[in-house]
């Protein structure tokens, strides 16, 4: 199958409307509909999806999680974290995970690790007045009744408490089963940093800010033979920069 999050319908009865504001599957041989989640309430007006679901826990129950499902996780911009079985499109659990704005923050993709069962979703904007997620790194940790729990959530960048477009990059993992780590950049906050995957320790960060006049980095991290390869924007000056770390 292929999975894809609709954004708004234009010049429609209702901005929803016609498979929009929706996750969809389709056929991966003919492109014909196979499903679309059911309508999903609203919280702002800009509550539609600019974010690619990740389907996860590929082989079910013969997975380490002990889960029976096959899932997706999908971002949705109002803040919203939706988990979906990938057969149905039902909506399996949510979590608001950021305070919702007017223009849209949350519009990454989680990564995922099958070796440790782990979710892991990068935050730009605390959940303002409970605080029970803040900026930063977010990692679930999938239990065999295919629900997720967060096990941790390490500050990184800053929180934007506006309406700007303050978005972070989408993490990766890398490295060896039981020492993986995790890369997430904050955007314009102009940082890099790695996170151990299984509690979250911050082991090291730059910021990029000392090799250009300003350096967002937007664009997941790409790691190869041991080397950490960013691109950043440096807005101020000279357009767009290749880093590498080692």
């Amino acid at each position: 199958s292929i999975y894809f999050a609709t954004g708004n319908l234009k010049n429609g009865p209702s901005e929803s409307s016609n498979y929009c504001d929706k996750p969809v599957q389709l056929n991966a041989n003919d492109l014909s509909l196979i499903n679309t989640s059911p309508d999903l309430s609203t919280l702002v007006g800009d509550d539609d999806f600019g974010a690619t679901p990740v389907f996860f826990n590929k082989y079910g129950a013969a997975e380490k999680s002990g889960c029976s499902k096959q899932l997706l996780a999908v971002e949705r911009k109002d803040g919203r974290l939706l988990i979906l079985d990938a057969n149905t499109l039902q909506v399996l659990q949510t979590f608001q995970m950021m305070t919702p704005t007017s223009n849209g923050q949350f519009v990454s993709s989680p990564a995922w690790d099958p070796d440790s069962s782990m979710l892991i979703v990068s935050l730009p904007r605390d959940l303002q007045y409970t605080l029970s997620f803040i900026h930063g790194v977010v990692g679930f940790k999938l239990r065999s009744d295919c629900s997720l729990i967060k096990v941790w959530n390490t500050a990184v960048g800053q929180s934007n408490s506006g309406d700007g477009n303050y978005v972070f990059s989408p993490p990766v993992i890398a490295g060896p089963v039981g020492k993986r780590v995790v890369f997430v950049g904050t955007g314009f906050w102009n940082s890099l940093h790695a996170l151990s995957l299984l509690d979250g320790t911050l082991l090291w960060s730059v910021n990029l800010d000392g090799y250009a006049s300003s350096a967002a980095v937007f664009g997941a991290a790409t790691v190869v033979n041991g080397t950490v390869l960013v691109g950043g924007w440096d807005y101020g000056t000279t357009g767009r920069i290749l880093y590498a770390f080692r």
